[in-house]
């Protein structure tokens, strides 16, 4: 501050060294010459790195090295983690990491608010936007007291999902397969989860629209995709669209593989008595 204030004070003039007239110059030319410029105030200092938490990086260290197989430990680790650091840097990746763990487990409860959570830090994260799309709206009952704002929330996030992986640049280390194949595989979980929220609302030919691109663009599609693609062509009355979604689904031993078989039987009958 010293040096500021006495670089405003200071003004320079250029003095006719004489006599008389010569000191009557030196003042007009004082009161015409511009005030001077202060000088810029210093740039702020940058904020001071906060310090290195060691027990929170050995933490941290621990809970990312767990396989992502052992969901249950990573949950019991990270939301433990996440009480004894709140304010922690890691929070975004704990979140994540939860939210896959949490499908694992089949607790969608909790990969909701998770994801919620992930999502408040990085609106962005296509790994949490993706799974929250996919994953909640097939819990959502009609007697949910919440289900109305969380298809609402699910449809925005399943629909962000989309948008960002459709300009999303490839990152270094993939080659282009291996990228578009990842791209199209968290795509395909936003369609579904989008034909999910038109199922709920009844809109029978979007849901089909949203499970044909969720099923064509899985590289190994959800069988429970095909069987709701299935059912949506039933709604419209594409019969033999019908019989080719539940032929898939019937394919894969799974807990609705006989339900599919029906379900192909009967568009089969169903196309069948259709004019064509």
């Amino acid at each position: 501050m010293h040096a500021l204030r006495k670089s405003v004070g200071l003004v320079l003039l250029s003095f006719l060294v004489a006599a008389g007239a010569a000191a009557q110059a030196a003042q007009q030319q004082q009161q015409q010459q511009p005030p001077p410029a202060a000088a810029a105030p210093a740039a702020p200092a940058a904020p001071a790195a906060p310090p290195v938490n060691l027990e929170e990086e050995k933490d941290y260290q621990t809970f990312f090295d767990i396989a992502r197989e052992a969901a249950q430990q990573q949950v019991e680790l990270g939301e433990a983690f996440l009480v004894k650091y709140p304010d922690s840097r890691y929070r975004g990746s704990v979140y994540t990491r939860l939210v896959n763990a949490y499908l694992s487990l089949g607790d969608v409860d909790k990969l909701f608010v998770a994801g919620e959570q992930a999502l408040a830090i990085n609106p962005d994260n296509v790994d949490v936007l993706s799974v929250v799309a996919y994953a909640v709206p097939r819990r959502i009952g009609a007697s949910d007291p919440d289900g109305p704002s969380k298809l609402q929330k699910v449809e925005k996030y399943s629909l962000h999902a989309v948008e960002v992986l459709n300009a999303l640049a490839k990152p270094e280390g993939l080659t282009d397969e291996e990228f578009t194949q990842a791209k199209n595989d968290k795509l395909a979980m936003a369609h579904s989860g989008l034909g999910m929220v038109n199922y709920h609302k009844r809109n029978f030919a979007a849901m089909a629209s949203e499970f044909e691109q969720a099923t064509t663009l899985a590289a190994s599609p959800d069988p429970t995709d095909f069987y709701l693609l299935g059912i949506s062509y039933q709604q419209v009355r594409r019969f033999a669209d019908a019989v080719t979604a539940f032929g898939k689904c019937a394919e894969v031993p799974w807990a609705f593989q006989d339900q599919c078989k029906q379900n192909k039987e009967q568009s089969q009958k169903q196309a069948a008595l259709q004019p064509k």
